[in-house]
């Protein structure tokens, strides 16, 4: 296969149990979705983007604007000074074991004036699946897991089990296994929501499709200013504003895969109980957004 367009896509999304909450987006997402782009060079340009999700139970990246062949790449390896490559005009051991190590004889090599010998060469450009398997184990490494666990049978660890791996170029399935997984086009969306699993048309359609089948807003940022708005406006029309607890909307945010905000009420009577103490076990224990009057008081 070979590079179509610029505006190629590629997919990779890894399925799991419930990932831990804390710093979901930096610790796992952010580190994989980057490592993945850093890896690539070579397949993308400046024009390529980036898209990075990350929800409870799934994680990864698309690539957009990725070639699916590199183009050929200059190689220029330094060798022995002029001075020690040759004595008497013959070459020395140190100049013939770099010709070898470069599969060529040393007449071959450049001499160049800056005293060296150098091996100039055109590597043609590797296929993408060729090199994906590489690129996506080598940034579930950059993860970092204080505890990782096991699962099933395999020796494989990972901060939670995995059950399922999509690398996709544009409708291709690109052969690339990690975690004992091995890479197809079918997901599942949220647990209670989605009706069947949901097949991938198009790596470039991942993020609309999981969310129109699978009722999963995947991307983290997207999910966070949803969750906002709707705690906004139903304070606002109760006539009450949110309690501002730090990092609480962000461990919501990394907990749901589709947000709805309810409202709720509890007895009069707990107010009776000082409102800080209240308002710290409804964020710590139940993720809880507190909401106050004008005056600052509990509701």
């Amino acid at each position: 296969m070979s590079a179509l367009t610029n505006n190629n896509s590629l997919l990779i999304e890894f399925l799991s149990e419930e990932l831990p909450p804390i710093n979901l987006e930096g610790n796992i997402g952010n580190v994989f979705s980057q490592a993945v782009f850093a890896g690539l060079d070579g397949f993308i340009s400046d024009k390529s983007q980036l898209r990075t999700f990350i929800a409870p139970r799934r994680f990864g990246c698309v690539v957009d604007g990725i070639n699916f062949e590199q183009s050929s790449q200059q190689m220029l390896r330094k060798g022995p000074a002029l001075v020690t490559g040759l004595k008497d005009g013959q070459a020395t051991p140190a100049l013939l074991g770099f010709a070898k190590s470069c599969g060529c004889s040393w007449q071959d090599l450049e001499q160049r004036e800056d005293g060296y010998f150098y091996f100039a060469a055109t590597v043609p450009g590797k296929s993408l699946d060729n090199v994906i398997e590489t690129v996506v184990n080598g940034a579930l490494k950059k993860i970092h897991i204080a505890k990782a666990m096991r699962w099933g049978s395999s020796d494989y660890q990972f901060v939670r089990p995995v059950h399922n791996l999509i690398v996709m170029f544009n409708q291709q399935v690109l052969n690339c296994s990690a975690l004992g997984l091995t890479a197809n086009d079918t997901t599942l969306g949220h647990r209670f929501m989605s009706q069947a699993p949901v097949k991938i048309t198009h790596a470039a359609d991942y993020l609309a499709q999981i969310h129109s089948e699978g009722k999963v807003l995947a991307e983290f940022t997207a999910r966070k200013n949803v969750i906002e708005q709707q705690l906004n406006s139903c304070a606002s029309e109760l006539g009450l504003q949110i309690s501002i607890m730090p990092g609480l909307l962000d461990e919501v945010t990394a907990l749901v895969e589709w947000p709805e905000v309810l409202v709720g009420e509890f007895d009069e009577k707990f107010l009776a109980v000082p409102q800080e103490c209240l308002i710290l076990s409804m964020a710590k224990n139940q993720k809880y957004f507190a909401l106050l009057d004008a005056l600052g008081k509990l509701s």
